[in-house]
């Protein structure tokens, strides 16, 4: 295989998986570690590991890293969200540094850029739609409260090992002899295609990458003639959405003001009544947490709020086996969403 791509979450995964499809990449989805060997370009592991403590979620990703000794792949990618997580319990910084040591690398880039969505870095501060992440609507993220811009200081408090700003000023003059340098990590400009390209011509030859998913199609280039985009028209769709974001708002209300079919779910609702409304319509549907219409600001993060989280997750990932039972053909998945560890899953799109 050339790519295996480690993915913090379902969507991310899905969302990595779409870049390099669009590249004409042969991939495969998996939710759980392969028994053997699967026919691919790109592997991309959906691991549920962006909020949970460091230690879960290093055994998670080892358990990958030994399936990947026994179906070694060309390049490995650490994807995670293009928001980071600026928080000290944080376990990006974990990861990458035991990706690091288990490899014996000297270096990673970090490139959470992720332009189409209007996430790009510069000089070290991470943006979006051209506001300081620490200053944008994020900051209030229920789960993954975004505290500070400056990738350095973020990294200072999850990773034992130093961040290295790469100027794009400094891309056609960077000396590459990390060999002699202690382990360490490269945070290069990135807000355009052309910074992509830069990027890649300096760090191709790396084992390992990681960032948003903005980085893959400009990664690997692919030989496959499959037609990526030659899906038939879908019949039925579903859209589960858990994301309680001010972009997820405002593409509910859109999807409302348009008069299509949705529902708002909490953590009481009656799964069988929501099962009757897939099992009787024929339209579009959308169901949505209703927490999305709420100010989180203030709300306490206790036992409650995350045991409710996990409902809605829950709930939602049930009805998403429940349209597949019923013949939908298009799943939308629009975050807060894990589906059940049973089966690898290819990507088509």
């Amino acid at each position: 295989m050339k790519l295996a791509v480690i993915a913090d979450d379902f969507t991310g995964g899905a969302d990595a998986a779409s870049f390099l499809k669009r590249k004409n990449a042969k991939v495969v989805l998996v939710t759980k570690i392969p028994h053997e060997q699967v026919d691919c370009d790109c592997l991309v592991f959906t691991l549920k590991i962006r909020s949970i403590p460091k230690a879960e979620a290093i055994e998670s990703v080892k358990q990958v890293c030994e399936y990947l000794k026994s179906h070694p792949v060309e390049h490995l990618y650490y994807k995670y969200c293009s928001t980071f997580d600026s928080t000290p319990k944080g376990n990006i910084g974990p990861i990458l540094d035991f990706l690091l040591e288990y490899y014996h690398l000297n270096r990673c880039i970090i490139c959470p850029s992720l332009p189409e969505n209007g996430r790009t870095v510069e000089n070290g501060i991470l943006y979006v739609n051209g506001t300081k992440l620490a200053e944008s609507p994020l900051k209030n993220h229920p789960l993954n409260p975004m505290w500070d811009s400056y990738i350095p200081n973020l990294m200072k408090e999850q990773s034992k090992y130093s961040c290295l700003i790469l100027n794009r000023k400094l891309f056609n003059s960077y000396s590459d002899n990390y060999s002699n340098k202690d382990k360490h990590y490269i945070i290069p400009d990135y807000v355009n295609n052309v910074d992509a390209q830069h990027i890649v011509k300096l760090f191709h030859n790396d084992y390992l990458f990681s960032g948003g998913s903005g980085l893959l199609e400009h990664l690997f280039q692919f030989r496959n003639n499959e037609h990526v985009f030659s899906a038939k028209h879908a019949r039925k769709t579903i859209v589960l959405c858990g994301s309680c974001s001010k972009a997820t708002k405002s593409q509910i209300e859109t999807w409302i003001s348009k008069g299509k079919t949705s529902y708002a779910i909490n953590p009481n609702s009656n799964i069988e009544n929501l099962y009757s409304y897939i099992q009787e319509t024929d339209d579009e549907i959308l169901f949505y947490s209703d927490a999305v219409f709420r100010d989180l600001t203030n709300t306490s993060r206790d036992s409650t709020f995350y045991s409710n989280a996990k409902k809605i997750e829950s709930i939602l990932s049930k009805l998403g086996i429940c349209a597949y039972k019923n013949n939908f053909d298009r799943l939308i998945v629009a975050g807060g969403v894990s589906i059940p560890r049973t089966q690898s899953h290819s990507v088509h799109r």
